[in-house]
């Protein structure tokens, strides 16, 4: 009978402490578990948890200030995060790392002293991680507008400016030994080694924005108007250190954004758009989703629905869109499997606004902050649900939401996950406004 207690008391101990790890910010010696979410709370506190919401790392530093954007590096070791400190005339934007433990906080860039400028609503910086992970490009605001840097990762606080007077869009190539740039009508690559020459390329459009690297790093995607109804796409290759004249891989209406399948097997175009005014943005409605698997036939597939976004999944099999829903003011998440064609609807939704700067310029924030599970399984998104149209399951943990009748009231906004195969249940796992997925 003894025995029996020990275990009994063994047992609730154990259960005491993966409670403690559920509800509790640590930070740990070893480097966390792969397979996590990061996400920034109303406080501006980063911290990563499982898929269910338990097992919660701080990552943020201990300093008073507001830290939000967290950025995983391709390994998922490392997470890059805006932080601001100071106030007043004192007030200072900067870039930090930390290991996915919570500790070596790192100022890796000090922003100007009193300069406040912002890239969009609520984004600092916008970092990108070389596919390599040891370096970091990333777009700032200085007096001289938004500027480009490269950074290397270490304890110095200062990185090398390489483009100024924005916008701009970037994107590594596959290799990390170049970075495309675009910039208003201009493109340029950028060798990433120590001397970081920054070579014209010749190719001049302004309503494109984020140029596509294919996954195999042989050609890059770039967009030009024909006329007041047509867009080319273009492909162009690198070879020693320069980019071969571009050529004309298909026609489409205006004005494209598109996106590499992480296989390189697909490339998707949304065109048609129109502009939407939406919770205080201004955003691009895309008419249309062509994809395809060899640019010289047909489309493979096309989806013909008012839609803001659209991600691959990382294995690419599926495209996961977040489309217009029949009520006004709600968003749906679709899922179309490449394969079959079929789509499916997952749930309906009110996006927090850094959501919704993710949808809002998707063609970048696509390369660097996933939305995806690293097993192409469910997605994490931020906001409200819209409960009248959630057709699947609702679940929540310690959520602070509550279900009453046909409505979900809500404190604040939340992180919430949806599975995409298989019966459909969305779980509410933290408060906060924005959440990224680590690559693996």
């Amino acid at each position: 009978m003894s025995n029996l207690r020990l275990l009994i008391a063994f047992l609730i101990l154990v259960s005491l402490l993966i409670a403690t790890w559920v509800v509790a910010d640590i930070r740990l010696d070893q480097p966390a578990s792969t397979n996590r979410i990061a996400y920034v709370d109303e406080d501006g506190v980063i911290r990563t948890v499982r898929w269910d919401g338990s097992g919660a790392v701080i990552i943020s530093p201990d300093v008073e200030g507001f830290f939000t954007w967290p950025t995983w590096s391709p390994d998922s070791g490392r997470l890059v995060y805006s932080g601001v400190t100071g106030s007043g005339e004192n007030i200072r934007m900067s870039l930090f790392a930390s290991g996915s433990n919570g500790r070596d906080a790192t100022e890796i860039f000090a922003g100007e002293d009193g300069v406040t400028g912002l890239l969009a609503q609520g984004v600092i910086h916008y970092p990108l991680w070389s596919p390599d992970g040891d370096k970091v490009a990333f777009i700032a605001a200085t007096a001289d507008g938004l500027t480009l840097f490269m950074d290397d990762l270490s304890a110095d606080p200062s990185a090398q400016a390489l483009l100024d007077n924005g916008p701009l869009w970037i994107s590594w190539a596959p290799d990390s030994e170049h970075l495309l740039a675009h910039r208003a009508d201009e493109h340029f690559l950028i060798n990433s080694d120590e001397d970081l020459n920054v070579d014209p390329l010749g190719l001049t459009d302004v309503e494109t924005r984020v140029p596509a690297w294919s996954p195999d790093g042989t050609s890059f995607v770039t967009g030009l108007r024909a006329n007041r109804t047509q867009y080319h796409i273009l492909g162009s290759g690198v070879s020693g250190g320069e980019a071969a004249a571009p050529r004309r891989l298909l026609t489409t209406s205006p004005i494209p954004a598109y996106l590499w399948s992480p296989d390189g097997n697909y490339i998707s175009i949304a065109h048609s758009s129109r502009p939407l005014a939406y919770l205080g943005l201004s955003l691009d409605v895309y008419a249309s989703l062509s994809v395809y698997s060899d640019t010289d036939a047909d489309p493979l597939l096309i989806v013909r629905e008012p839609m803001l976004a659209h991600f691959w999944s990382p294995n690419g099999r599926q495209i996961a869109y977040a489309r217009l829903s029949e009520k006004s003011g709600v968003l749906r998440w679709v899922v179309l499997d490449i394969a079959s064609g079929e789509r499916k609807a997952l749930v309906d939704f009110v996006p927090s606004v850094a959501q919704l700067t993710m949808f809002q310029f998707f063609d970048q924030y696509a390369y660097s902050h996933s939305l995806w599970s690293p097993d192409s399984d469910a997605l994490v998104f931020a906001g409200n649900l819209n409960t009248d149209a959630v057709t699947a399951s609702f679940k929540g943990l310690n959520s602070g939401a509550s279900l009453g009748g046909n409505s979900l009231e809500h404190d604040g906004e939340h992180i919430m996950v949806v599975n995409t195969s298989g019966d459909t249940t969305t779980r509410v796992i933290a408060d906060g406004f924005m959440a990224t997925w680590s690559p693996n």
